[in-house]
C-alpha cells in the first residue's frame, strides 16, 4: 500500500510537469511575461501597491522586533540570514575566507515583496508604460462611444424629423454605414435608431415598419461587413508590417483561414463568423483575402 501510495505520487508529480510544460501552457507563461499583459496587470493592481507595502513593512518590523528570521511562506526553507551564518561558520571550519553576504534588494519589506519588486525592476517599463496609455484609451473609448452614440442618434432623430420616408430611409443607411466602419462602434444602438425612427415615421403603420427597420438593418449588416472586407481588409492586407501584427503566420491564424476557406455554410464558419467580433473578424477576412461570396 506504501508503495502505491509513493507511485501514485510521482505520477502525480510527472501529471502536473507534462502539463506545465504543454505546449498551450507554456504559450499562456509567454503571454503573461508580454508587455501588455505586464501593463494591463499593472494599470489594475496599482492602486492596491501602497497598502501592500506599507503592510509588508509593518510585518517586517514585527518580526524583527520579535527576534524572528524572515520566512519566504515555505515550510522546511531557511531564512536567508540562517544561510549567511551557516556558509560563514562553514567557511571558518575549514579556514578559507567566507563569501561576502548577499543583501536583500529591500529589506525593510517582507522575502515575498522584496522579490516581486526585485523582479518587476527587470522589466523594461518604457514599453509596459507606452501600452497603459494605449489599453487606458482603448478602456475610455469603449466606455464613452456607446454614450455619444446614443446622445448623437438622439439629436439626428430630431434633425430627421419630418422628412419624407424614402430620404429617411438613404439617410438612416448612410449614417448606419458609417458607425458600423468604426471600430469601436456597436451595432445595437444604430438597430435601435432604425427601428424606433422607422415604426414612428412609417406613412403605413406601424408593423410594416418594424419590418421594413428590420430588412435595412440586414442588409446594412452585410454591406458593413463587405467594406470592411474589401475597402479595409485587403487595402491593409498588402502591407507587410499588418500581415506580421496579425499573425497572419502562426498556427492560430492558419488554422482559422482553413476553416473559413472552407466552401458552403459548415459548423465552424458560422461559429467564427457570428461569434467573433463583427470589425476584426470582417478586415481579417479581408487580409487574408478570402472570397466575399463565401463570407
Amino acid at each position: 500500500r506504501r508503495c502505491g501510495y509513493i507511485r501514485g505520487l510521482q505520477l502525480d508529480g510527472q501529471v502536473q510537469k507534462d502539463i506545465w510544460e504543454s505546449p498551450l501552457v507554456r504559450k499562456g507563461r509567454e503571454a503573461l511575461k508580454s508587455n501588455p499583459c505586464r501593463a494591463a496587470a499593472t494599470a489594475m493592481l496599482f492602486p492596491l501597491v501602497p497598502p501592500i507595502l506599507v503592510l509588508s513593512a509593518a510585518n517586517q518590523l514585527v518580526r524583527s522586533l520579535r527576534g524572528l528570521p524572515d520566512s519566504s511562506g515555505v515550510a522546511g526553507e531557511q531564512s536567508p540570514a540562517e544561510g549567511v551564518h551557516l556558509e560563514e561558520g562553514k567557511a571558518e571550519a575549514s579556514g578559507q575566507p567566507s563569501a561576502p553576504s548577499q543583501r536583500r534588494p529591500f529589506p525593510l519589506l517582507s522575502r515575498r515583496v522584496g522579490e516581486a519588486l526585485g523582479s518587476a525592476q527587470t522589466w523594461s517599463w518604457i514599453p509596459i508604460v507606452q501600452w497603459m496609455y494605449i489599453l487606458s484609451f482603448c478602456f475610455v473609448l469603449s466606455a464613452l462611444s456607446p454614450r455619444l452614440l446614443n446622445v448623437f442618434l438622439s439629436w439626428m432623430s430630431d434633425v430627421m424629423d419630418g422628412l419624407d420616408f424614402s430620404i429617411l430611409l438613404v439617410v438612416t443607411f448612410l449614417i448606419g454605414l458609417f458607425m458600423f466602419l468604426l471600430p469601436p462602434v456597436p451595432g445595437a444602438p444604430v438597430y435601435f435608431f432604425a427601428g424606433a425612427l422607422f415604426t414612428k415615421a412609417c406613412p403605413w403603420g406601424f408593423w410594416p415598419g418594424a419590418l421594413i427597420s428590420i430588412s435595412m438593418s440586414w442588409f446594412l449588416k452585410l454591406a458593413a461587413c463587405a467594406m470592411q472586407q474589401k475597402c479595409i481588409g485587403e487595402r491593409l492586407g498588402g502591407n507587410p508590417w499588418v500581415q506580421q501584427a496579425c499573425g497572419v503566420h502562426k498556427p492560430l491564424i492558419r488554422t482559422i483561414e482553413s476553416v473559413l476557406r472552407q466552401p458552403g455554410m459548415t459548423v465552424g464558419k458560422v461559429a467564427i463568423l457570428c461569434g467573433g467580433p463583427d470589425w476584426p473578424t470582417s478586415v481579417l477576412a479581408g487580409i487574408l483575402r478570402l472570397s466575399l461570396l463565401q463570407m
